[in-house]
């Protein structure tokens, strides 16, 4: 008769605590279905706002993973989460088209902290929300692009 091996039931029981959080440390690929754009606070609109651009609600999508895995993992229901979108390092937030593909991933393996990792290449974003409050900016207030040295 042998006797168990410790370690080895050591290793299966540290597998078994962690195999339910392993699928959060991935990336998964999804088809966007449905991209809602941020929208700026009033304050950001006024001809003195000064300071960064706020928003009273994130730009975020819904996501459909195309995995069969991850279906398995996260259900039909992960579909219903809005995933909020965050600036890239010039600040701008690239909406993905409805209908392209993106990558999903979540912030420190937390289940419940989804982020976008990444959009698809070969399809535009429909809004890059930084452009657009530029250009609204840049609009409501003539006297700024001379100020900032800018030339139409």
């Amino acid at each position: 008769m042998t006797s168990p091996d410790p370690l080895k039931a050591s290793l299966e029981s540290l597998f078994a605590l962690m195999l339910p959080r392993l699928a959060y440390s991935l990336q998964w690929e999804g088809r966007v279905l449905l991209a809602i754009p941020a929208t700026p606070s009033p304050a950001f609109a006024s001809a003195l706002f000064q300071g960064p651009a706020t928003f009273t609600t994130p730009a975020t999508v819904n996501v459909q993973l195309t995995d069969p895995e991850a279906l398995a993992v996260f259900g039909e229901g992960f579909s219903s989460i809005p995933i909020p979108l965050w600036a890239d390092a010039s600040g701008f937030i690239s909406v993905p088209t409805v209908g392209s593909l993106v990558r999903v991933g979540f912030v420190n393996g937390s289940p419940v902290k989804p982020y976008i990792a990444g959009i698809d290449p070969m399809i535009l974003p429909t809004v890059s929300a930084g452009v657009i409050l530029r250009a609204t900016t840049l609009a409501l207030i003539p006297a700024l692009p001379a100020a900032l040295g800018v030339v139409g």
